[in-house]
This record gives structure tokens, sequence and C-alpha cells, in this order.
């Protein structure tokens, strides 16, 4: 992805349960398999960490764009929308310190040139943030799934209703639809379509984590 710099504070909005802002998606981790090695009779090759995954506009194809990044229970998840659980994370951050978090991070420059600690990019500590978290959400989806759990009506309504409401409220910033913007605030392949299952997916491991601790309170 193109060199991820904090975006401004300006012209937010808010059609659903986080804050997007203005950017450009990462391109990813790769996925892990889970399977074993074979026996070796020699040391294994020691492989580099890797510690930048930015790549350049062109490189964001479609293929690419709908690669598989990870996997957990029922639900993957691809570099489109990765880049949404990214840059909420770095929204979350944003919203909660504020002004502090740039004496850490300096907006100007690129994410995977600022250590959040030695060894580690802001970068690399927001990918890993971001996976950790579809994870648990993932794993909230395909457990509410097997119980036969659903979401409730009234959230099923602002599922349906997202889109219509999103599109009218991106207009007031200058975007015609709301693929427009979602795309400038998460990054290349992100559309409605996309945006709408991951809205579908926090709301219903929300709803059913919250139904798991009401039984045991």
């Amino acid at each position: 992805v193109p060199e991820e710099t904090a975006p401004e504070e300006s012209a937010r909005v808010e059609p659903a349960p986080e804050e997007p802002q203005t950017q450009s998606e990462p391109e990813t981790v790769p996925e892990t398999t889970g399977t074993q090695p074979e026996a070796q009779t020699q040391e294994p090759e020691v492989q580099e960490p890797l510690t930048n995954y930015v790549v350049a506009d062109e490189a964001l194809t479609p293929e690419v764009l709908s690669r598989q990044v990870s996997a957990c229970g029922d639900y993957a998840i691809d570099n489109s929308t990765l880049g949404i659980y990214f840059w909420e994370q770095y929204y979350s951050l944003a919203n909660q310190y504020g002004d502090y978090l740039f004496y850490s991070l300096d907006p100007t420059k690129p994410m995977n040139t600022q250590y959040v600690e030695e060894g580690v990019t802001w970068e690399q500590m927001l990918l890993e943030s971001a996976l950790s978290m579809f994870h648990s959400v993932a794993a909230c989806c395909t457990e509410a799934e097997k119980t036969g759990f659903r979401i409730s009506e009234e959230d099923q309504e602002y599922l349906d209703s997202l889109p219509e409401k999103l599109t009218a409220q991106v207009a007031a910033y200058g975007f015609e639809t709301a693929d427009a913007y979602l795309q400038d605030a998460y990054g290349p392949g992100v559309t409605m379509e996309v945006y709408s299952e991951y809205v579908r997916q926090q709301i219903l491991a929300a709803t059913f984590l919250q139904s798991e601790i009401d039984k045991i309170q």
C-alpha cells in the first residue's frame, strides 16, 4: 500500500460503530497454514522477519486485494478487509489518546519508519493488533452461528439501512458514493458490500459475547 501516514482530523463521518478516516490500506503478512514441517537432516534456513508491508498503488490489483491473509473458525480475512481492521486500530488509539498519540507517532511520516519499541514499527504493531482483533471477532461469530444465535431485528434494520444512510452522510463531505468514501477512509477494495459485512460481524460478535456474559451474571 502507499505509505501509511496518520490521517488528518477533519471531515470525519460516523456511519457505523467505529470512525473511519483517510488512508490507504497496508499490504499484509502472509497467511500461515498450521502444517507441521517434515523432519530435516540439516539446520533449516533462517528467514528474516518481514519489516515492510508497503506496496505501490499499481501493485494493489483485485487479485492482491482479495488474497486471503488469515482465517479463524468459519471466517477468513483478505487484504481489503484487513485495511478496515488496520485503520480502526489507529482510529481507536487516536480517539483514546488524542494529541498525546502524536508525541510518539509523527502523522506526517510513514508508519513503517517509526518505532513503537525497539525492532517494532507502528505499522507492524497495528497489523498485529488488526489480525488479533479479527481472530477474536471471527471466533465469536463462528461460535454464535454454531449455537443458532442471531442478531436482533433492530440490528438487522440498521444493517439494511446502512448503505443509504452512509451515502447521505458522506455527500456532505464531497463524496459522490459510499464506496468513494470507504476507499478514501480504509484503502482500495473496500466497497459498501465489504464494509457492511465487516459491520455485521462486529455486531454479531459483540451481541453474542454480551449474551454469554449475561448468562453467568
